[in-house]
């Protein structure tokens, strides 16, 4: 949605940025050096640290010329209330498969291009990552179920399923996304609906999520 925003003002450029401090800080520093217009995203300011929110607030404190500021957030309570006061605050639903579409189209980007994946594209992030598969990446999704499946032990399946052929790895929430949306087995789709619900809270880090899914689905 944020990208969207982006979109509809004709800024120069758009970027997001994850509750990091290295990752804030050189943001706000770049900001400051801007001369051309640009929209930046904050994403999930409640899970980061309390340096984050302060050095996000010191920014929309004195906003430089031209840069646009977007927060997000999953629990607006936990978020300053600092930061709060100087934003305008909306709450977002989860956008329509007509929603979805419309900013596709926007990119010009063919969600019928790839049929493999079109059932786990929920969002305007999930059409992001997929405008920029090849197709040798969306063919590689085809195997993804016939590793899962495989008798390979869980850190080769591993391996196989989270990265493409070029050794390019591919989001971990989206390839959860890929399978639930992909399995007919109900006990599966439970065990991975709960691994996406853990790796969005921050309970799981992601670099471990999918052995733990992996894990499960073998105990079945």
């Amino acid at each position: 949605m944020a990208k969207q925003y982006s979109n509809m003002i004709h800024t120069d450029d758009f970027k997001v940025v994850q509750p990091k401090m290295s990752e804030v800080k050189e943001t706000v520093d770049y900001c400051r050096q801007l001369a051309t217009s640009i929209t930046i995203c904050f994403e999930n300011i409640d899970a980061g640290v309390i340096g984050v929110s302060n050095a996000v607030l010191k920014l929309l404190e004195e906003p430089p010329k031209n840069v646009y500021i977007i927060v997000t957030c999953k629990n607006v309570s936990n978020v300053l209330p600092t930061i709060i006061s100087r934003c305008m605050v909306t709450e977002c639903t989860a956008p329509t498969t007509n929603d979805v579409k419309i900013y596709a189209d926007s990119i010009d980007f063919d969600i019928r291009s790839c049929s493999s994946i079109r059932g786990c594209l929920h969002d305007f992030r999930d059409v992001d990552i997929a405008s920029k598969f090849t197709q040798v990446q969306l063919d590689h999704f085809s195997d993804i179920m016939n590793c899962m499946y495989s008798s390979d032990s869980v850190s080769t399946k591993m391996w196989k399923m989270q990265k493409f052929p070029d050794g390019t790895q591919i989001p971990i929430d989206f390839l959860l996304n890929y399978i639930v949306t992909t399995v007919s087995n109900p006990t599966i789709k439970r065990i991975g609906y709960n691994c996406i619900r853990d790796l969005a809270s921050g309970k799981i880090p992601s670099h471990v999520i999918l052995a733990k899914f992996l894990f499960d689905i073998s105990m079945i």
